[in-house]
């Protein structure tokens, strides 16, 4: 096949960025604090999240760092519902993916995937949360505020989200996605995190917003009884800053790597589409599997074709609790795998309607959180010069195999995530 010659994108996104992200984690943590009622030797749970959150170890490390100056005895406990397999052992390899460990956050780690069940809302929904952090004397939050994968409304992923679904642990999990179809995803928030925090006492949380490059822009503060009535605003300016494909009609678009550490649903729906409004995409081929899925490849539904490499990585019990729990047994679908990337870029590009291979509309992709940097075909080279926001970053070339023929990798990790 003629595959169609390439040129690298550079598009300009968001970039604000915060100078020490530690520094403002402990100083947002210690003004939360201030007439909290707290007493000197408590214990306090921290949620630790299976996102691939920039900075996630330092954050945390500052809140450790403020509950430690206020006399209190903190300790990280997975937060992620039945991500990681949905034993306790994975959830805490989830979370030393990311460096959140006593070694570099200053606080233990205690994993159980036990929940107890704290009480029930007016409409029947269970409140379940994790069965060491609800012996804690407090919780203390820490997650990213972000659009979600699947579910609208005025708070998506972020601190109430953690705080139900995350802590709730598997079975909770399990529980709150079957409220949502039945009630409504806001609704239940509405309806379970007051009754949460009846049983719980949540000094607060820290809410954190990414630029479009993926990395740390704000950590902000808030009260417990605050998340509800200020998180809507903060996922407002997080969607004004994520990075979107900058092409509203593609025929191919390659990702050569998707996972519970990019999206809960492997690539970002609020990128690629799919489930969410978004470009119109024919064909989706994804490469290969985070390391920090820990085979979890929830989301390979999305894609159209991928390959044997991902394929074998997967765990296919792990990936399927997380679809079941979620209730999208689709997500779980795993497509046609071939062999090779030649062969599945030949397959996917044989399958648009492009007029001739040299001519299809293809943009390729390391992940979806990484969108600063693309490599585009040369039919899209007009529609990019004439964007703005986008700039040529280098001249057409072809693409590139290695022997066994896997494509030449073109994007090197974004710094600070693996």
């Amino acid at each position: 096949m003629q595959f169609p010659r390439m040129v690298r994108i550079r598009q300009q996104l968001d970039d604000e960025r915060l100078a020490n992200p530690r520094e403002t984690a402990r100083s947002e943590t210690a003004r939360l604090l201030a007439g909290a009622p707290i007493r000197r030797g408590q214990s306090v749970a921290i949620t630790g999240s299976s996102r691939g959150i920039a900075n996630i170890a330092d954050i945390i490390a500052g809140a450790v760092a403020a509950l430690k100056d206020a006399g209190l005895q903190p300790f990280v406990f997975p937060a992620m519902g039945s991500h990681g397999g949905g034993t306790a052992e994975r959830q805490a390899n989830v979370l030393h993916h990311y460096g959140v460990t006593e070694e570099g956050v200053g606080a233990p780690v205690r994993s159980s995937t036990d929940a107890v069940k704290l009480a029930e809302t007016p409409e029947g929904i269970p409140i379940l949360f994790d069965r060491i952090a609800a012996g804690a004397d407090h919780v203390f939050v820490v997650n990213r505020i972000k659009p979600h994968s699947h579910f609208i409304g005025p708070c998506e992923s972020g601190l109430a989200k953690i705080l139900l679904i995350g802590a709730g642990k598997p079975e909770g999990a399990r529980l709150y996605h079957r409220a949502f179809a039945r009630f409504g995803f806001p609704q239940t928030f509405q309806a379970a995190l007051p009754v949460l925090l009846k049983h719980i006492s949540v000094l607060g949380g820290l809410g954190i917003i990414e630029n479009g490059l993926d990395q740390t822009a704000r950590v902000v503060g808030l009260r417990a009884a605050e998340f509800l009535d200020k998180e809507p605003a903060l996922l407002e300016e997080a969607k004004r800053r994520m990075a979107r494909l900058p092409f509203s009609d593609i025929d191919v678009l390659i990702v050569d790597r998707m996972g519970k550490d990019i999206s809960g649903v492997g690539m970002d729906t609020n990128v690629i589409g799919r489930d969410r409004p978004g470009p119109r995409i024919q064909v989706i081929f994804v490469r290969d599997l985070t390391p920090a899925s820990e085979g979890n490849a929830s989301g390979i539904g999305l894609a159209d074709v991928t390959t044997r490499r991902l394929v074998e990585k997967m765990d296919p019990k792990a990936t399927f609790l997380n679809c079941a729990t979620a209730l999208h047994l689709h997500l779980a679908r795993v497509p046609y795998a071939f062999e090779t990337d030649r062969e599945a870029l030949e397959a996917a590009i044989r399958s648009t309607i492009a007029p001739s291979p040299a001519e299809a509309r293809v943009v390729w992709i390391r992940d979806t959180l990484s969108l600063g940097d693309l490599e585009v075909s040369e039919a899209l080279l007009s529609e990019a010069r004439a964007n703005p926001r986008l700039t040529v970053a280098g001249p057409p070339h072809e693409l590139a195999f290695r022997p066994d023929n896997a494509l030449m990798d073109l994007f090197p990790a974004p710094a600070g995530r693996p």
